[in-house]
């Protein structure tokens, strides 16, 4: 007799971030859509687990060989690869697995001088989470910035983990990074669309005028993670013409980001690479409050997840208030707002890092680090030293700019 069954659909995390996580992939994206039927059986349901995790552990496998073909030298791996999407499309066998390196191949385009000014650029087609989604803008942004391109405006149309209507969360998100103001609107640009596959495949289009259409950029600005840094300001007006900044305090506000909930879990084979455990927490938490201490330094240390309070005990007990649970974009402007900010493993933590104006301590996942971040360690340590440099700055920048010497100058 068949058995009733159910439909899990729509893994609850930031999409691209899945797609290019280490041992996931650029096949990591047909997760979006993809549904799968599970039994309502316990034996079935486990599994199915076990199967999942097989699954897992080949996409490891394969993309570990990836991994080892990407760290060879793009002038060796690139031509046979572009020879290969080639074939595919004589072959008319789909491409949508080679995205990633075509977005790659056009940031090395770009590099090389072989993109005309009149190539236009937008993110189109995303429908993941709201920071994916803002990083995707972003990476467009910066990059038309650095190379003399003309960016055009595709506003947010659909935004995943809605907090009320589905098109009001997203209309609610648009107005938050702002990304149109002052650019050109995708509504009004007449130009050929393109999309990346098309776009690399006929180098007629390299010096014609046309809109070239990408899902993101993230993965160029990821061998150059310092071009974010020349388009900050734009984007940071951009966020404030419609967000206000808070007044400053003596105080020093420091926010940890914990990506949890949304199917990020440890035993979910998909998203435990995502996940971090309180331990590393603990200890990114207790470094900062010891130089905060030693430089006689008051602070308000936060920690913004989702989860109960018995999930995150090891950081409550170094006296963090958890604010758990709390809506996402009133999280995202204190992310923002803080003077230290303690980023997680997810493209919400770094576009709020890009728009902060404080001190980023940085956990290492996909998305490459800015030069003036702090890099933790694997067990949340990180550099006290740098720490203490960057904060006796802020003190010097402080007294210039208020007249005054703080307690740590």
């Amino acid at each position: 007799m068949r058995l009733p069954s159910v439909v899990i659909s729509r893994v609850g995390v930031d999409m691209q971030d899945v797609a290019e996580a280490p041992g996931v992939g650029a096949r990591g994206d047909l997760l979006r859509d993809h549904l799968i039927q599970v039994p309502r059986n316990p034996g079935r349901i486990s599994g199915f687990r076990s199967f999942a995790r097989f699954r897992v552990g080949l996409r490891h496998l394969v993309h570990s060989a990836r991994s080892v073909i990407r760290s060879a030298p793009p002038r060796v791996v690139r031509p046979p690869r572009i020879a290969w999407f080639h074939v595919k499309r004589s072959l008319h066998i789909p491409t949508r697995s080679d995205r990633r390196f075509l977005i790659e191949e056009f940031g090395h385009k770009l590099a090389e001088g072989c993109i005309g000014p009149r190539c236009h650029v937008t993110v189109f087609g995303k429908d993941d989470g709201a920071g994916s989604q803002a990083l995707a803008g972003m990476s467009a942004l910066a990059l038309a910035k650095q190379y003399g391109l003309t960016y055009a405006h595709t506003p947010f149309r659909t935004v995943q983990h809605a907090e009320g209507p589905p098109e009001m969360w997203a209309a609610a998100w648009e107005r938050i990074f702002n990304f149109g103001k002052g650019e050109l609107q995708v509504s009004d640009c007449t130009l050929p669309r393109v999309e990346i596959e098309e776009f690399i495949a006929d180098p007629r289009w390299w010096s014609a005028p046309c809109l070239l259409c990408a899902r993101y950029f993230t993965v160029i600005l990821d061998r150059m993670p310092d071009t974010y840094a020349a388009a900050v300001p734009d984007l940071r007006t951009k966020y404030d013409s419609g967000n206000a900044r808070q007044p400053p305090s003596d105080i020093i506000e420091v926010c940890v980001h914990a990506r949890r909930g949304f199917d990020v879990r440890p035993d979910n084979p998909e998203t435990a690479h995502r996940f971090v455990s309180n331990e590393p927490i603990a200890n990114a938490v207790s470094k900062t409050q010891l130089v905060l201490n030693q430089l006689g330094l008051e602070a308000r240390v936060r920690l913004f997840s989702q989860g109960q309070e018995r999930d995150f005990a090891v950081p409550r007990d170094l006296g963090v208030e958890l604010c758990l649970n709390t809506p996402g974009i009133e999280t995202f402007h204190e992310l923002v707002r803080a003077d230290i900010l303690i980023m997680s493993k997810s493209s919400y933590s770094y576009a709020a890092a890009i728009l902060n104006e404080g001190i980023k301590l940085y956990d290492r996942f996909a998305r490459s680090p800015m030069s003036d971040w702090i890099v933790r360690n694997s067990d949340g340590g990180f550099d006290v030293e740098e720490l203490r440099r960057k904060l006796f700055a802020r003190a010097r920048d402080s007294s210039r700019q208020h007249g005054h010497v703080t307690a740590a100058g």
